[in-house]
């Protein structure tokens, strides 16, 4: 059996449907999952003074960079109470894009912070420099999770009037 049949079942299972609400919740768990340590490395760095300017280096770096997509995903989560959960997703291979593209970006993330650092530059100048082109990365991966979300969205009440017609 693969990890990923082991981690994520109903990925690997072709006879079985992955709802909107199992998909949302796999995308959220998966970015703060991984953004967590990324946060505490953060964290730690500013401790342990790596940066010398204090905070305003890695916290500008991490709120443009990290924020706005954890904002997407919370409002997604929260926000769709009124919106049925259980249906199955409309494209799954447009989920797996998601995934996909999410996990290049949070590597990408970790590479910066992580071995940014063995440039010459200063680390500092390695995050300010990395926004430039990572800025446009996260426009494409917030549209891609953008798109995902928008296009499972179905009222509850339409899906009640479809369940109750003959």
């Amino acid at each position: 059996m693969s990890t990923a049949t082991k981690i994520l079942p109903e990925l690997s299972n072709h006879k079985s449907h992955l709802t909107v609400g199992r998909a949302r919740s796999i995308l959220g768990c998966f970015w703060f999952s991984l953004l967590l340590p990324l946060f505490i490395i953060i964290v730690y760095q500013i401790v342990v003074n790596r940066y010398p300017d204090g905070w305003t280096a890695p916290w500008g770096w991490f709120s443009t960079l990290v924020l706005p997509i954890w904002s997407l995903i919370i409002i997604v989560l929260t926000a769709t109470k009124n919106f049925t959960h259980e249906i199955p997703v409309h494209s799954k291979s447009l989920f797996y894009i998601a995934l996909v593209i999410s996990a290049v970006y949070i590597l990408a993330l970790y590479m910066i912070l992580l071995i940014g650092g063995q440039s010459q530059a200063p680390l500092e100048q390695t995050l300010n420099n990395s926004t430039l082109y990572m800025g446009a990365m996260q426009a494409i991966v917030t549209s891609v999770l953008a798109k995902f979300f928008v296009e499972n969205l179905e009222p509850a009440e339409n899906r009640s009037a479809k369940e109750a017609a003959p």
